[in-house]
């Protein structure tokens, strides 16, 4: 029970950093849509990994939240038809309650992370950051004290979220640096075609001017007090928008860390809901069961989010769209995101029958996903193939770090 465990969540682990990165493929960004249609050309193949699509992000959460109600009452249906099947999935309501919530949690949290990037401006980096570092820690530690019998050395389980802690830092930093030489290198070329595409040289136009003679001063100094009071106003509005912007992002950190607070306890809640440590019951509720529960509340959270997040705000990085240019997307348009739901429910549910089996409190090693969506960065999005060797060993730092933290979890769990 105990390898089965483990190689549950080494298997959650690959679909939790693999959907990812089809979410962004439904709103694929111009810049990256170019490199995908190149590399389709090179390799003459075309799959719907290539495809890249240019969708709401709203509409595209919407599809994702759908196919993972769908996809995670599969294996009810199984357990439904299976004969060790000896309770209904209405029963126990508390511990349903309680899954429930677990789900509303982690739908909390993705919200929140919308909110914070799209809304408040909040860097994404930062924000992803911040809520993984608090689903680690708060994670791991509630679902140790709720399981202490399932870690036989909790000194390994603190050291692998130590390790994790490190990993979240390294990829933070190396994504920053990362997106720094990006934007410098896309200022230098701008800078050379504006060089290039100017016709008529700086020097040429002075030597024009001082023909003019004295006739053309006046003019000359009106305009350039003209133009000096213009710079100021454009100042002074550049520092007001400056300041209200930066407002607007330390209000989406706010945000980002309530939302990293839901996420670090929705693990401990579906721990309770199939556990029932308090022993409200004789026996908690079996993990398919939980599971839809959990799915069922996730989806309904996401929807209301959405819907809200679909009106637009004053602030906001996305466009407003309606109930209606949802319904009218084409089904085609849809695999990629109803794929990224399937692979995520079948990655939740694997984290949760592993860690029913070897312990919620070593199933946080899913959080090193970063591992495999970084993988995808490279081959599919092309990214960190040209960057400096700083980035490179910053990256090492973390898949150190993260295959560290995973054998110290694995190493922990009482067999």
């Amino acid at each position: 029970m105990f390898s089965l465990g483990i190689l549950m969540l080494l298997l959650s682990l690959v679909c939790l950093g693999t959907w990812p990165a089809f979410m962004r493929l439904c709103s694929c960004e111009k810049e990256l849509a170019d490199i995908i249609h190149q590399s389709r050309r090179r390799s003459s193949r075309t799959t719907f990994l290539t495809s890249p699509q240019d969708r709401h992000p709203c509409h595209v959460y919407l599809d994702y939240s759908f196919s993972y109600v769908v996809a995670s009452s599969i294996p009810v249906m199984f357990q439904i038809m299976s004969e060790n099947s000896n309770s209904s999935i209405f029963a126990k309501p508390l511990l349903i309650l309680v899954a429930m919530i677990g789900g509303s949690l982690l739908s909390l949290a993705n919200i929140s992370m919308q909110w914070s990037t799209s809304v408040y401006n909040a860097p994404l980096t930062t924000v992803v950051a911040l809520q993984s570092s608090l689903c680690v820690v708060l994670g791991t530690s509630i679902n140790y004290f709720l399981q202490p019998e399932k870690t036989s050395k909790p000194h390994l389980l603190f050291i692998g979220v130590g390790s994790f802690l490190i990993a979240i830092v390294s990829a933070s930093r190396a994504q920053i640096l990362y997106q720094i030489q990006k934007r410098n290198a896309l200022d230098r070329d701008e800078h050379v075609n504006t060089i290039v595409s100017d016709g008529v040289p700086l020097y040429q136009k002075n030597d024009e001017d001082s023909n003019h003679g004295s006739i053309e001063l006046p003019n000359a100094s009106f305009r350039q007090h003209t133009h000096s009071s213009l710079n100021d106003s454009e100042d002074y509005m550049h520092s007001r928008n400056a300041s209200s912007n930066q407002s607007h992002v330390q209000l989406g950190l706010i945000v980002a860390f309530l939302g990293g607070i839901c996420i670090g306890f929705f693990t401990p809640s579906f721990n309770i809901a199939v556990n029932d440590p308090f022993q409200w019951y004789d026996d908690g509720l079996e993990v398919p069961y939980a599971n839809l529960w959990f799915a069922f509340a996730f989806t309904l959270c996401s929807v209301i989010g959405n819907l809200r997040l679909m009106k637009g705000t004053a602030f906001s990085t996305i466009p407003s769209t309606t109930w209606s240019n949802y319904i009218s997307e084409p089904w085609s348009e849809r695999r990629l995101a109803f794929s990224a739901g399937t692979i995520c429910a079948f990655g939740n549910w694997l984290q949760f029958q592993g860690g029913f089996l070897a312990g919620f409190a070593a199933a946080d090693m899913v959080q090193a996903f970063p591992l495999v969506s970084t993988l995808w960065d490279y081959f599919l999005f092309h990214e960190f193939r040209q960057t400096s060797c700083k980035v490179g060993c910053i990256l090492s730092i973390m898949f150190a770090s993260y295959l560290l933290g995973i054998s110290m979890l694995a190493l922990s769990i009482s067999e």
